[in-house]
């Protein structure tokens, strides 16, 4: 990163500027490696084998200069690659599976290309982030799953805030039924099946019942008695 930075610096304002290393966060660092590898693999071959740029007269002595010090992170490039990979196929297992008692055996068949044969960095964070997936997983009861990510539930906070529209602010409302709805597989015969079993007074009852009046209601009650304005004369 510190020569992707000082990179950065002395080509800004010159003719290569066009292979400008990305803009890297300063927070939540860990983002950073993907992008970084990303720019990294392009440069690199753009380096071995340069091609004509529109608008850019490209010098080879000059390319050479600023970017040259690329070549020498072949071999770690390949190895952070790997690791990335590793780091990636754990994310996608966990996320779509979650947490349960075969999981340390499922993700470690997925893993099986890095984990055979010689000891490598690959190798190393996939036994680390097998050994977290089975202490995470240690204890959960046969037939039962826990969430492994929160993006579904943040994805299903934004569907219902969706729903609600302009009156996400104002507290739940019955629209919050519409959420279980987004995860349902939704039929003609579940819709018919639901308007058949539920009627809109059950609706307003299970509400009242839950919620009790939103804040946006109370607002109108408070309010409702309140001259308009004041008469001029």
């Amino acid at each position: 990163m510190q020569d992707a930075s000082h990179t950065k610096a002395k080509m800004r304002q010159t003719p290569l500027a066009f292979l400008l290393p990305p803009e890297l966060k300063a927070k939540a660092r860990w983002m950073n490696l993907d992008p970084l590898l990303t720019w990294s693999h392009k440069a690199m071959g753009f380096v071995d084998s340069p091609r004509p740029v529109p608008g850019v007269s490209l010098e080879a002595d000059e390319l050479e200069k600023q970017m040259g010090w690329i070549r020498g992170y072949q071999g770690p490039l390949t190895a952070w690659s790997k690791m990335l990979e590793v780091t990636a196929i754990s994310l996608k297992y966990i996320r779509k599976h979650g947490y349960h008692t075969d999981a340390k055996q499922e993700l470690q068949a997925e893993l099986t290309p890095f984990t055979d044969g010689a000891e490598t960095s690959a190798s190393r964070v996939a036994g680390i982030l097998l050994a977290f997936v089975d202490g995470q997983s240690s204890g959960i009861p046969v037939g039962q799953r826990l969430l492994g990510s929160s993006e579904v539930l943040e994805s299903l906070i934004g569907k219902a805030k969706q729903l609600e529209g302009q009156q996400s602010k104002s507290g739940f409302t019955k629209t919050i039924l519409g959420v279980a709805a987004c995860v349902s597989k939704i039929t003609e015969q579940t819709v018919q099946a639901a308007l058949e079993a539920v009627k809109v007074i059950d609706v307003r009852q299970w509400v009242k019942q839950h919620f009790g009046t939103s804040i946006q209601g109370q607002r109108q009650y408070a309010f409702a008695a309140l001259p308009r304005g004041t008469n001029p004369e």
